[in-house]
């Protein structure tokens, strides 16, 4: 099942960086000038990884090996890969000789990969500046800027974040996982109340942050709102709880990295205000960082890391473990906060919001009947999704993934909302051009009171790239037609015994 869909740069870090209007950034005086040419790229990040790559050890424990955070860059058009070594030089990778995991790896790659060559581990960073570009006008729309400095923050940003995520969060460093239940998707329809509990702890542990002589008062709060949280919606707090502390950690570290080799250029703490007080669910984990951050400033990193590889309590949890809240703790004192949480989560993720509006549709159309399923079942297929996964209250069993990708050896579909069947592993696709069977007609005729029927067929797969749609290749599948209980007819294909 992809329930866990990978993020894509747009949610990891993209929107992190980027500057409020009227605050354009100007070049760093210890880096190269910034150039979306490969070699001037490659020659930036050379540098920005000889000053990041000693403070590895100094934001985390020897968990946190240096020579396991290699970098390869590869080019936008995926024709070139330049080695990155810690001490800033770098090696070009002839395709001639590039490895059978490293082809694959970039050819499936959306904005990064994973890879073991030789006996050393490598973290694949896509210089893709075309999806940055339409990342960079969604928020020139929102009134923020993103130049091309945000970008190649970002991406080194990404690389320590993945590779954290990749290399030190490993059953090798003997990192857990949480026994209990996990699910990092936001409900849909939302609900308003558990995203201003969150947020307003946030917003507390961020003002401690700027003022320490507060402390205690926004420590206070900060539990306060937690505890209503996890008191009021238990099986959210249990199905977040190992992506905050995998989140957190990661974000914590890769900005601690960044930021104290460029502290005029990146800020520390990821943004809580603004834009992200409309974020949802899993946005939140990221901004949980700030805790981890706090941790660190107190000097309690060697107690908390214990507590996150045993997934036993989230950043904040650890953080505020022997805090006190008052008895008869007054909400009213965060009557405005709450307010302007509301507010921009009704911009960002209410019904008319540009990004919940494709859901919305969705699940109309779902509800509706008479849309098809494909299923996506090939091994080492690269998915991600740019807005997230939504969890439906009203249609149990399914999930919504906005903004979808696949990329398969075999056929790449882009820019799809879908919806995902939990029991199934079937994603549906509105449009019924994307897929053509022979013999169509005797398919559906195979539809009888019997749940459904299994046939072999030979199918023809349409990709969608823009506004063209070519044929990929036909495939010998099994084909499984079906109706759910919604009266949706579904055409499951099976390629996993045919490739």
């Amino acid at each position: 099942m992809m329930k866990k869909l990978f993020f894509a740069l747009a949610v990891c870090c993209g929107l992190l960086t980027a500057c409020k209007p009227g605050n354009e950034p100007t070049q760093d005086p210890t880096l190269p000038t910034i150039s979306r040419d490969f070699d001037a790229t490659v020659q930036w990040f050379g540098v920005a990884v000889k000053q990041s790559h000693p403070l590895i050890q100094q934001a985390w424990n020897a968990d946190a090996d240096p020579a396991e955070f290699n970098l390869l860059l590869v080019s936008e058009d995926k024709s070139r890969i330049s080695q990155i070594k810690p001490d800033g030089t770098s090696k070009e990778w002839k395709k001639a000789d590039w490895s059978d995991e490293i082809q694959s790896q970039v050819g499936q790659m959306n904005s990064f990969a994973f890879a073991y060559v030789d006996g050393r581990y490598y973290t694949l960073i896509w210089c893709n500046f075309t999806m940055l570009d339409q990342m960079a006008e969604v928020l020139r729309a929102e009134g923020r800027t993103y130049t091309d400095k945000d970008i190649f923050f970002d991406l080194l940003i990404l690389f320590y974040h993945e590779s954290f995520h990749q290399f030190v969060q490993s059953p090798r460093k003997d990192w857990g996982k949480s026994s209990e239940a996990y699910n990092r998707d936001q409900t849909y329809p939302m609900e308003y109340e558990p995203r201003i509990y969150r947020k307003l702890a946030l917003i507390a542990l961020k003002n401690a942050w700027e003022d320490e002589s507060k402390k205690a008062a926004c420590y206070a709060r900060a539990k306060y709102w937690t505890a209503k949280y996890e008191k009021s919606y238990p099986q959210e707090a249990a199905g977040i709880k190992s992506t905050d502390i995998d989140e957190a950690t990661a974000e914590y570290f890769a900005r601690y990295i960044v930021h104290n080799a460029f502290p005029e250029s990146v800020p520390l703490l990821y943004d809580i205000d603004t834009y992200n007080l409309g974020r949802d669910l899993d946005a939140e984990s990221y901004m949980s960082s700030v805790a981890v951050q706090l941790l660190h400033r107190e000097g309690r990193m060697t107690e908390a890391i214990g507590a996150f590889k045993s997934q036993m309590m989230t950043p904040i949890n650890v953080l505020l473990k022997d805090v006190e809240v008052p008895a008869n703790y007054d909400e009213s004192q965060d009557a405005q906060d709450s307010i302007r949480i509301r507010q921009a989560t009704e911009k960002i993720s209410g019904e008319e919001s540009p990004y919940v509006q494709p859901v919305a549709q969705m699940v109309k159309k779902h509800q509706e009947g008479n849309n098809i399923y494909l299923g996506m079942m090939e091994e080492n297929g690269a998915y991600t999704s740019s807005q997230g996964t939504y969890s439906l209250r009203d249609i149990p069993g399914y999930f919504c993934v906005v903004n979808y990708e696949v990329s398969c050896s075999t056929y790449e579909l882009k820019q799809q909302t879908i919806l995902v069947s939990s029991g199934h592993d079937l994603a549906l696709i509105a449009d019924m051009s994307h897929l053509v069977l022979e013999n169509e007609q005797q398919a559906y005729d195979a539809i009888s009171p019997i749940p459904s029927v299994t046939i072999t067929k030979t199918a023809t797969l349409t990709a969608v790239n823009g506004e063209d749609k070519v044929t990929i290749k036909q495939l010998p599948v099994f084909v499984m037609i079906g109706k759910d209980k919604y009266g949706n007819t579904y055409v499951l294909c099976d390629f996993k015994y045919n490739l």
